[in-house]
């Protein structure tokens, strides 16, 4: 009997289906992704004092160079679409995900002059959330699935930190940091089946790119000029499904 009754429910829902595929006006809903987080770092060291020229050179060479983080997220949209006619849809969409990425990476090396002395930089990236407002294009390719292609502004937090120590002079553990909200950009592709009443499913890919945040410390806590530099550049691809409502 349930069988039939959950048969009969189905049949109602896709007969109850709209003719097109394309959304109209305003929607909303909550996603579910995972994000590959990925951030390129280097480091520069300036105004030599301390450091010999070998030193430098093996330390921006040695440096930890990239904190990558898998991880998973989640948030929730809202937007409006037009109807330009014979199927195709135009509009814009805002959304806000929570993020889980923590990583840090540490070297530890002799310097090249200076054997057997050693120092120690590490590095770490913490992120928390992302948000973007997107313009999007799509058409219908059957009654009940539209294709887009979106594109727009992306948002979010990065807290960068650095750190270094050795055991020549020594230099006693130094460190920085920078919590910065980066505004980049983001674009990407997706589709949606449309279910009955206002309900549709959706999967989408987008890649984002923040730019950089930077972190400056130098050694005046042994009264001398060096000054590191250190960068990381911030990019995420992006996979995640939706429900999506209509309003």
């Amino acid at each position: 009997m349930r069988s039939v009754l959950f048969g009969l429910t189905t049949a109602v829902l896709f007969a109850a289906a709209p003719a097109m595929a394309n959304p109209q006006g305003p929607y909303g809903g909550f996603n579910l992704g995972y994000a590959m987080s990925d951030a390129d770092t280097n480091v520069d060291i300036t105004d030599q004092d301390y450091f010999v020229s070998t030193s430098i050179t093996d330390i921006e060479a040695n440096f930890p160079g990239n904190l990558d983080d898998d991880n998973f997220t989640f948030g929730f949209f809202g937007g409006w679409m037009w109807d330009l006619n014979n199927g195709a849809s135009f509009g814009f969409e805002g959304d806000l995900n929570w993020l889980n990425v923590d990583e840090s990476a540490t070297t530890m090396r002799e310097y090249p002059c200076c054997a057997p002395f050693e120092y120690t930089i590490s590095e770490g990236l913490e992120r928390n959330w992302l948000a973007t407002i997107r313009a999007r294009l799509g058409v219908d390719v059957s009654p009940q699935l539209f294709v887009y292609a979106t594109g727009g502004f992306a948002f979010g937090d990065a807290d960068y930190r650095i750190s270094f120590e050795d055991n020549d002079n020594p230099i006693p553990l130094t460190s920085a940091s920078n919590s910065d909200t980066l505004t980049g950009w983001t674009a990407g592709v997706g589709g949606e089946f449309t279910m009955a009443n206002g309900v549709s499913l959706r999967a989408e890919y987008l890649y984002v790119d923040l730019g950089d945040v930077t972190v400056s410390r130098d050694l005046s806590n042994i009264a001398a000029d060096d000054t590191f530099h250190a960068n990381a550049d911030i990019t995420d691809s992006i996979f995640r499904v939706a429900v999506v409502f209509d309003f």
